[in-house]
């Protein structure tokens, strides 16, 4: 730990979840100097639930595709009804991987590790940046680039008084399990009262005001996957609420095998993701900035891609300031459009009722085609073309 605290490490990355762990990861094997520091034990840093990932991100990214049991599979066919049925609309993806954030984030971990990376858990960062240098429970930590991966709360970019740099009607409450199947056969029946195969999901929307959802998924013969997300501050029940409501009324849900909570910003972070200081720069990434598709309030793929531009950026320039503000722009070049997008639709459709998402449906307004770019995570094709012209 000595040798820690007198080396001046290229990039100190504080918060090992996906963010963390995904810059960190590219980082090292660009051979960048790279220290992680996280407050929890690692074992329990970051993600514990199963999350929809598309397959562009990894390659994008140039990470490997996972496979089994990282990947649980793939979805092919969404089912999306309005409440609790029976209007529904059937939404087939492309490219949309099922993936186990604890193995994702231990791979990306064990890669950084291996091409040098330090990980150093239950440390606490003591306020924010003292010049290049970081104040830690186990001594001063220094540093050319300091990364902000802590998460929703930008533990290390916040006003002092401010808790939480989102509104509070801008987070999601957001949590996800997976669970044994008790009854096969129940959990047959109830999947094909809704039209669903295996691995296929059903998602009930609007069940608990706007931008709230159960999203059920059976995965084999003896689990199932349910995800589970609401907007607390407009006075509905949370995501952990939603999530334990359903376990009850259904009977073939037998033990909860692994899952977890939290939660997740909806509004892209005004301003840059660079924080400024007279000794260089804090770069916010993940959800600390705000890096979320708010229609759905998935952040992972951003995750990938960004850890991957953020170490391009650093390895390409000499000027640490330089390096942070010109991956602000690459950043704002490439997914500041969908991102706005995603947040537009977000708004707009969080206060349907699923009384109106019925009529919507019914009257083909709201489109099988349109929630497909959302669950790819990108914008049209036609219009992402205009948009990289």
């Amino acid at each position: 730990m000595k040798d820690h605290a007198s080396r001046i490490w290229d990039l100190i990355v504080v918060g090992a979840g996906s963010a963390g762990s995904a810059v960190a990861w590219q980082a090292a094997r660009a051979g960048l100097a790279t220290l992680v520091l996280e407050r929890r034990a690692l074992k329990d840093a970051g993600a514990h639930w199963v999350n929809a990932v598309p397959g562009w991100a990894f390659d994008e990214a140039v990470v490997p595709r996972p496979v089994f049991p990282e990947c649980r599979g793939t979805t092919a066919r969404f089912h999306l009804f309005a409440g609790w049925g029976p209007t529904s609309l059937v939404i087939e993806p492309r490219d949309i991987l099922d993936v186990d954030m604890r193995f994702l984030i231990a791979r990306l971990r064990l890669g950084a590790a291996e091409a040098g990376a330090v990980f150093e858990d239950q440390v606490r960062v003591e306020g924010p940046p003292d010049g290049p240098q970081l104040n830690t429970s186990r001594g001063p930590r220094r540093g050319r680039v300091i990364v902000d991966a802590t998460g929703v709360r930008a533990h290390l970019t916040r006003a002092p008084a401010d808790k939480n740099p989102h509104a509070p009607a801008d987070i999601c409450a957001a949590a996800q399990a997976v669970y044994r199947v008790a009854d096969p056969a129940a959990a047959q029946r109830f999947m094909g009262d809704h039209g669903a195969r295996h691995h296929e999901p059903v998602c009930f929307a609007g069940v608990a005001g706007g931008f709230s959802v159960v999203v059920v998924r059976l995965e084999g013969e003896d689990e199932v996957s349910i995800l589970t997300g609401s907007r607390p501050s407009e006075g509905h029940a949370s995501g952990g609420k939603l999530l334990a409501d359903f376990v009850r009324r259904e009977p073939w849900i037998g033990e909860r095998l692994f899952g977890g909570q939290a939660p997740i910003p909806l509004s892209p972070r005004r301003g840059s993701s660079v924080h400024q200081t007279p000794a260089g720069p804090v770069i916010r990434l993940g959800d600390a900035a705000g890096h979320v598709f708010s229609a759905h309030g998935s952040g992972i793929a951003l995750h990938l891609v960004g850890g991957k531009m953020l170490a391009d950026a650093l390895v390409g320039s000499r000027s640490p300031s330089v390096a942070a503000h010109a991956f602000d722009r690459a950043w704002r070049r490439r997914f500041g459009p969908v991102l706005a997008a995603s947040d537009l639709f977000r708004r707009a459709s969080q206060q349907l009722s699923p009384r109106v998402m019925h009529t919507l449906i019914h009257r083909g307004i709201l489109r099988p085609e349109m929630m497909r770019v959302g669950l790819e995570q990108r914008l049209p094709d036609a219009l992402q073309r205009l948009v990289s012209w």
